[in-house]
This record gives C-alpha cells, structure tokens and sequence, in this order.
C-alpha cells in the first residue's frame, strides 16, 4: 500500500526523467522499500554520467609484465578472480593492441594495494578459456601496470557513487546465477535493438560463462531511463562483485527499468535495481546500482540474490 510521502518522492522523481509508471507495482519487495524515509532516486543517477571536466574517462595502459604475460583480474573483495588478461585487443576504442583500458573514475584498496577498474568490451582476450566472447571486466592492481593513471573523482557529475543519508535497508547476498536464464541474452535494455546489438541484459547478470565463480556489477548509474530514453554514459561499472559478497541496500527508492525484444519499441518486462553498498578488502564503502530481480510483465521475478 502506499502512502503519502512515498508517492510524493515517486513523482519528483518520475518528473525528473520524463515519465515513468508512478501506479502500484507487483514487487514483492515493494513495502520494504518504500519503508520509512528513502530519497529519490534520480538524485543518485547521472545522465550524462561524463566527467565535468571534458577529460577521457579511461586510459590506455601496458601491462607491467608486458602484453604477453597474463594479468590476473580480481574481484573487489580481494579475491583472485579465475580469468586474466593477455594480448587483449579491444576494438573500437583508442588502446594499441596489448594494452588494458583502466577506468579513471577512482582508485580502490584491493588486496592491499591501489586498484582501478580494467573495463572490457568487445575484442579479443588470449586468456579467455570459459565462454565469454569479449574482454571481461575485472580490478586490475597498481602494480600489475606500468605507470598508474590519474583519477577524476572530482569531476564526477552530481551525486553518482556517493553515500546516501542512510544505508541501512534489506542485507542481500549476491547470487547472480539464481536467476540469470537465457533469456537475458534475448532482452535488451534499449528500444528498438537489431539482434546483433550488445545492449542486452545478460550484461548485467552473471558473467561466468563456464568459469567456476558467478559474478556481476556494481554500477555508477543505470544503464537506460525508466522510460525507456537513452541514460548518456550509463551502466558504467563501479565494482565486479562475486557471488556470496553482500550487498546492503541504502535507502534510496529502487528504479524498475525496462526490457524490450529486439527490434521493439514495447518493454515486455523490467529490471529492478537498488542503490546499495558494498565493501572492498580494503575496507573502501562503495555505493551504486545493483540489479537483484528482473521479470516479465505479469510474471514471477527471477532474483539475482539471497
């Protein structure tokens, strides 16, 4: 049932990315989160999620082994992950082949020592030996490269990544395997997608393949508007958490985002997100958007934790 308050802070926010479905929702989740005080939560997106300062958000950088050796990616906990990075050749971007594209939002304590995210995408990993059919994302170490790059943490816009007033919602366990089917592979989170395009949901659920460890994403924002409109920059990831990571919800409201066909302009399902926080080894709270059910209008969930 809702009440007053939360319907209020449903339209400011509803207002704020054009339009959205501001009625009842069948979320069995839904009184948990509107519990209490929650703020909005188009005040923790960023469209577009871009530096303020025009600078390039990544940078191209050699492996400090050299691009022949393998580079073990780790997850934000600390642990080793099971897959590395070797004669990586992303296209598409400004990298030479051999080089890894570390993202230049922050730097993290990971396993002791300063960490970048590495962003994939499409390309080509020497190392790759469990499915995936690009370049995974993954933490890299300082240590691992052969210089470190700058961080423009003061020039990210607004509020994204940042704590909320007050964190302190339903403690999930990340469990992406639960509910991730093949049919993520099949639903997009733009309208109007050919089959052959990359903007599918499965991005965001596990990320495994055949690798022995389920994983999935933190992320700065979402990676579409609620209605369906273009988030700029959207669905960069913060954090590659692995199964069994908690992850604690903040009182934010949650954003259903929507799922369509390809080729279709009519969203057959949607995505629920929370802004949440988790920690690194280190002992660094961060905070973004994490997917933990999605659905078919009118169907059951399929949840992406415990």
């Amino acid at each position: 049932m809702w009440n007053g308050r939360a319907s209020l802070l449903v339209v400011i926010s509803c207002f704020a990315v054009i339009s959205c479905d501001v009625g009842e929702t069948d979320d069995p989740d839904e009184e948990l989160a509107f519990s209490g005080s929650v703020e909005p939560a188009f005040w923790y997106n960023a469209n577009p999620f871009k530096p303020t300062n025009g600078a390039v958000p990544y940078e191209c950088i050699w492996p400090a082994l050299g691009s022949d050796a393998s580079t073990a990616a780790h997850f934000v906990n600390g642990q080793t992950a099971f897959y590395s990075w070797r004669a990586v050749d992303f296209t598409s971007t400004t990298c030479q082949p051999g080089q890894l594209r570390v993202a230049r939002w922050e730097r993290v304590s990971i396993a002791g020592e300063s960490a970048y995210v590495m962003r994939g995408g499409g390309g080509e990993n020497a190392d790759e030996v469990h499915g995936n059919g690009g370049i995974r994302f993954g933490h890299v170490l300082a240590s691992q490269l052969a210089k470190q790059t700058s961080v423009l943490t003061r020039y990210i816009p607004g509020r994204a990544g940042h704590a909320p007033r007050s964190c302190e919602g339903t403690l999930y366990v990340s469990d992406p395997a639960r509910g991730t089917t093949f049919d993520l592979g099949e639903l997009y989170y733009k309208p109007d997608q050919p089959a052959s395009s990359g903007a599918k949901w499965d991005n965001y659920g596990d990320q495994a393949g055949s690798g022995p460890t389920h994983y999935s994403y933190l992320l700065w924002t979402w990676p579409v508007a609620p209605d369906g409109s273009e988030n700029q920059g959207g669905g960069q990831i913060r954090a590659v958490v692995s199964a069994g990571q908690y992850v604690r919800a903040c009182d934010v409201e949650p954003v259903y985002l929507p799922m369509y066909r390809a080729g279709s302009r009519t969203s057959v399902g949607r995505v629920k997100m929370i802004y949440g926080r988790v920690h690194s080894d280190g002992g660094v709270n961060l905070y973004g958007w994490f997917a933990v059910a999605w659905h078919y209008n009118g169907d059951e969930w399929h949840y992406l934790v415990d």
